[in-house]
């Protein structure tokens, strides 16, 4: 019998894996399983969070400009928050900072 893990319980992966699905679920940005903090100050993690959500040439189908940008505001400020101590944590990450280039938003 396959046991399905509680995503409460769950590590990085799975709430990354959760996220992405109730992005391309459309599910409205506040009620969407933002990853705890420890997973959004891992590098790594952003990437793949980037990878899953907002790289267009990876990406089959991605949700309007609209969406995506109140999506990508909810997990900035989520990752801002997750750093304890700026000095010692990981900087912003750089491919975020691609997503704010407005022409990626058309509709």
């Amino acid at each position: 019998m396959t046991h399905i893990q509680d995503p409460i319980d769950a590590g990085p992966a799975w709430q990354i894996e959760l996220l992405c699905r109730q992005f391309l679920q459309l599910i409205d940005p506040n009620e969407l399983a933002i990853p705890g903090s420890k997973a959004l100050r891992l590098p790594n993690l952003q990437a793949r969070i980037y990878d899953l959500m907002f790289n267009e040439e990876k990406l089959r189908f991605f949700p309007n400009g609209r969406y995506k940008f109140r999506v990508l505001k909810k997990l900035i400020t989520a990752i801002e928050r997750a750093f304890v101590d700026p000095e010692e944590d990981v900087c912003f990450p750089y491919y975020f900072l691609d997503c704010l280039n407005l022409s990626h938003f058309k509709e």
